[in-house]
């Protein structure tokens, strides 16, 4: 079985970039059309804002990120149904908020995971 890395969508790293997420990535976005690729030399994966990309993070470097920075803990789960599905869950250390979504369920946790990086940027969360 081969594990595949899974990154964010373009509008999630677009987010990420203005919230100042830095880390350090193997691929990246293209500005102008979206494009995912590898680092570019001289780059070292941490791409400046005149370089012309955004980080292109995988969806691991997210959801630490976002429990180190900001409390905010997502797990995404198994549903108890017949079929395979996945749904998420968003905790927070200080209870502030909890969400979840309960009117969709997923056919991975990697869109569950997706879809919970889009509540949080709908929902303004951070």
């Amino acid at each position: 079985m081969l594990i595949n890395p899974t990154y964010v969508t373009f509008e999630q790293a677009k987010w990420l970039k203005e919230k100042g997420f830095g880390e350090k990535c193997t691929h990246l976005y293209n500005e102008s059309d979206g494009t995912l690729s590898g680092t570019k030399m001289g780059m070292n994966g941490y791409p400046n804002k005149y370089s012309g990309y955004i980080a292109a993070p995988e969806q691991w470097q997210v959801i630490e990120w976002l429990r180190i920075n900001y409390g905010i803990w997502i797990v995404a789960w198994r549903s108890r149904g017949i079929e395979l599905k996945f749904y998420f869950e968003i905790d927070s250390l200080d209870k502030s908020y909890v969400g979840d979504i309960r009117n969709g369920l997923f056919n991975s946790p990697q869109e569950a995971y997706s879809a919970a990086f889009d509540y949080i940027i709908e929902n303004k969360l951070i």
